[in-house]
């Protein structure tokens, strides 16, 4: 069996349980097994359920009791230790971690097994204790050290994504602004061309009156010379 380390900072129960209950969502693993200090087997957990019992008691204190949580998807197990998977005299202050045990089995695949990976380190930060090499220092100032560096990556990281975002969000506006611009100018072409028809329209109506009025002002006239004649030959 192979077996791989992931070193975390230190979490809170409530971040253990949320990234298990995700875990489980994305890719399908019903069950969780929690273990809790004070020798309190907290047993198997269904994780789309909500939290009952002892395990609702856990979570209720918001606090950081959880020793050990453990899930499998095929042959991969993923465990999480508090102050690393160690005997307890050597379990660290500092960090936890997160343990992949895989027994070669065909499920999952590696893309799963990636995915699975990138889910973690995106939901619980890890960190790499050899990266920060110190002077003088203690082996827990080091490891401190590196959960520092690592921190600074993530904020560098997330610096250059909120710019990305801008950017994008920039672009997306002034896009949508030139598209704005051409559908308030196309409509105002079209009300201009309309405005334009409905002018001529009503011009030939005006000039169709007009033509109209002079020709009963021209009957009117010939009634009236008709009538003087009349009265001129009388």
């Amino acid at each position: 069996m192979s077996v791989q380390r992931i070193k975390i900072p230190r979490v809170t129960d409530r971040a253990i349980a949320d990234t298990f209950r995700e875990l489980g969502r994305k890719f399908r693993i019903p069950q969780a097994h929690v273990g809790a200090l004070a020798f309190s087997n907290i047993g198997p957990i269904t994780l789309s359920d909500e939290p009952s019992d002892d395990w609702k008691v856990l979570l209720d204190h918001d606090s950081s009791l959880i020793e050990s949580m453990s899930c499998s998807i095929g042959g991969l197990s993923i465990s999480y230790a508090r102050g690393g998977q160690y005997p307890p005299e050597q379990k660290s202050p500092i960090f936890d971690e997160i343990v992949l045990n895989w027994n070669n089995q065909g499920a999952p695949t590696n893309t799963q097994k990636l995915d699975i990976v990138a889910f973690l380190n995106d939901r619980l930060c890890p960190f790499e204790p050899g990266r920060v090499i110190g002077s003088g220092v203690s082996e827990e100032q080091t490891q401190l050290l590196a959960i520092h560096q690592s921190t600074l990556d993530r904020l560098e990281r997330l610096n250059e994504d909120l710019i990305r975002q801008s950017s994008d969000f920039r672009k997306g506006l002034e896009e949508k602004f030139e598209k704005k611009v051409e559908q308030v100018e196309a409509e105002y072409i079209e009300k201009k061309k309309q405005l334009e028809i409905d002018g001529q329209k009503f011009a030939a109506q005006v000039e169709a009156k007009e033509r109209a009025l002079d020709e009963k002002l021209k009957v009117i006239d010939d009634r009236d010379n008709t009538h003087a004649r009349r009265e001129i030959r009388n």
